[in-house]
């Protein structure tokens, strides 16, 4: 048995799990906060450690941390791989294209893949993030467009190799001297053996994409956008996902409340191994399947 896939899958389908049941297995609504309760004949104010009413504890707007994190699974997992699934789509036909003789090769598209991606974005969305008038979906699609068109030329150059090393291949070579057209040989003879690949390099964008959206995280450039509050200043994540979550509560790291980053970033660094278990189960399990084939 393949343990190392078997538990990132387990993780991948537990957190999917959670994101389509998250508003119906939160205790609370996503806007339903308790500021103040009775404890001893004494009224406290939030945030409430963890106990048996919050299980993860409140915040300091007397928002319950579970709930926040349930809500928030669906933008956490769906943008990172619905953005790496975009990224893989348009980079494997523009690779298509630029592997066939009736167009020039891309060479010059792929300097642009050494481009720093997590300044890049930071400061185009700096300006439209705070405080945005646009509804959290609309802005969460702004942000794939985004993360799709800065890392395109990495998806492009990884595909382009891929097809230009299985145009080498004898059975390739083989289809050509039959008389076969590039058009033929790519999709006979090239698409039906970039599944593996396509599989793999959807997983390591995913982590890639997760890791990014953590660091903006941390810059308060959440996915969805961020409201502002000047007064103290707090920047507090719309949509509630793990990132901006991280984002809000870092600066508890070293008070006594630190339970709400510790519970955030528990989720994140669970969906994180859960990405990297699965990448490398899928290696151990390709590897073992070359391994049984016979070779003349």
């Amino acid at each position: 048995m393949n343990r190392t896939l078997t538990a990132g899958l387990l993780i991948l389908t537990l957190i999917f799990a959670l994101s389509l049941l998250g508003p119906v297995l939160a205790p609370f609504q996503i806007d339903q906060a308790e500021s103040t309760r009775k404890v001893d004949e004494h009224i406290t104010g939030s945030p409430f450690h963890p106990d048996s009413y919050h299980l993860m504890g409140s915040d300091v707007n007397g928002l319950d941390i579970l709930s926040l994190l349930l809500f928030g699974a669906r933008y956490t997992l769906f943008f990172c791989l619905g953005t790496a699934a975009i990224r893989l789509i348009f980079g494997t036909l523009m690779a298509g294209v630029a592997g066939s003789r009736t167009l020039p090769k891309f060479k010059l598209f792929q300097g642009f893949s050494a481009i720093p991606t997590m300044i890049l974005i930071y400061y185009i969305l700096v300006n439209i993030n705070f405080n945005p008038r646009l509804t959290p979906p609309i802005l969460a699609l702004i942000h794939v467009v985004l993360f799709v068109l800065i890392g395109l030329p990495g998806s492009f150059t990884v595909m382009q190799d891929k097809i230009e090393a299985l145009k080498k291949s004898s059975h390739v070579e083989a289809a050509r001297s039959c008389g076969a057209g590039e058009s033929y040989i790519l999709r006979k003879h090239i698409l039906p053996f970039l599944t593996e690949p396509l599989l793999m390099l959807l997983l390591r964008e995913s982590i890639s994409i997760l890791v990014l959206i953590g660091q903006l995280g941390i810059f308060t450039i959440f996915i969805g956008g961020t409201i502002v509050i000047p007064h103290p200043q707090t920047f507090i994540s719309r949509t509630y996902e793990w990132s901006g979550l991280l984002g809000f509560y870092r600066a508890n790291i070293l008070s006594g409340w630190a339970y709400m980053l510790l519970y955030p970033l528990g989720a994140y660094l669970f969906f994180l191994i859960g990405l990297y278990l699965c990448t490398k189960g899928l290696e151990i399990y390709f590897a073992r399947m070359y391994k049984r084939i016979k070779h003349i």
